[in-house]
Parts: C-alpha cells; sequence; structure tokens
C-alpha cells in the first residue's frame, strides 16, 4: 500500500519544541563561551547573547500549545535572525554557512513557498551583509552561503516533489 502525498508530508513535518530544544542547546554552548574571555565586558555580552537565546527557545517552547500556526512562524524567523546575530555578536563570519538551516526549517514547519521565500530572504540579508558588515566577511564566504541556501531548497524540492 502506498502512502499519499499528504501522509509523506505529514511525516516531514517537525515540531518548532525541537527547535526550542536546539536553541536552548545553543544559549548552554554560547554560555560556556561566554566564560573563556578576560574582559567582563566582553563575558557580559556574551553571557546576555546566551540569556537572549534561551528565553527565545523558551518562547518557542510555550507558544506551542496557545499558536501552533505562528510559533512555526517564529521559529523559522528566530533562527533566520540569529544566525548573522550571533555572527556578528561573536565575532564568526564563518556562520553566514548555516544560513541553510532556516531554508530547510521552513519547508519542513510551514511548506516549501514559505522556504522559497526564507531563501530569497537569506539571499538579500548575506548580500546586504557583504556590502554593509565588517571586512570580515569574505565574498568566497558569502558565496559558499549561498551556495548552501539554494542547494538545500534544491534538496527540500526534491525531497517534497519526486
Amino acid at each position: 500500500m502506498t502512502a499519499s502525498p499528504s501522509d509523506f508530508e505529514s511525516e516531514l513535518r517537525v515540531s518548532p519544541k525541537s527547535v526550542a530544544v536546539a536553541l536552548m542547546a545553543l544559549s548552554g554552548v554560547i554560555f560556556c563561551l561566554g566564560l573563556i574571555p578576560p574582559n567582563n565586558s566582553e563575558r557580559f555580552q556574551v553571557l546576555l547573547l546566551a540569556a537572549l537565546v534561551l528565553g527565545l527557545g523558551w518562547a518557542i517552547w510555550k507558544l506551542e500549545n496557545w499558536q501552533p500556526a505562528i510559533n512555526r512562524w517564529l521559529a523559522v524567523l528566530v533562527a533566520a535572525a540569529l544566525i548573522p546575530l550571533v555572527g556578528a555578536w561573536l565575532g564568526i563570519p564563518a556562520s553566514l554557512g548555516l544560513a541553510a538551516i532556516p531554508v530547510a526549517l521552513s519547508a519542513a514547519l510551514i511548506n516549501l513557498s514559505v522556504a522559497t521565500v526564507i531563501a530569497v530572504g537569506e539571499t538579500a540579508l548575506v548580500l546586504l551583509l557583504i556590502v554593509f558588515s565588517s571586512p570580515g566577511i569574505s565574498p568566497g564566504a558569502a558565496a559558499g552561503a549561498l551556495m548552501s541556501v539554494w542547494a538545500i531548497l534544491g534538496v527540500m524540492y526534491a525531497v517534497y516533489y519526486p
């Protein structure tokens, strides 16, 4: 017996709670990184970022039962915003390579049309970061990020529409 496409798509869906757990784990990693800087102001900034990430993870966890549709959007938008924020805040320009994560999340949490919109938004964000950001972002890193965004979108289309 074969499954219908709607059954197949429902099996590919993930819960926003998994994103919340990942954010909470990320906050733990950032917290540990916050213990490294010898300067108290730098340590405070990193610990503040850890608290922000933890709070966003907690909010996504709590919204799951109250507003599931809004929660899925919040999880995708938080992931899309956190990648450049964490990269800039911690001074890790290579974090742009993670720009494909919101594309995959949006396909799994919402649908492929939203994933396409997120891919376009991530492309614009990466290009804006090259133009207006610090010189730490190389064109090669940006090109790699853009290739990963569009490759992941292509994979998601191949999975959903074989």
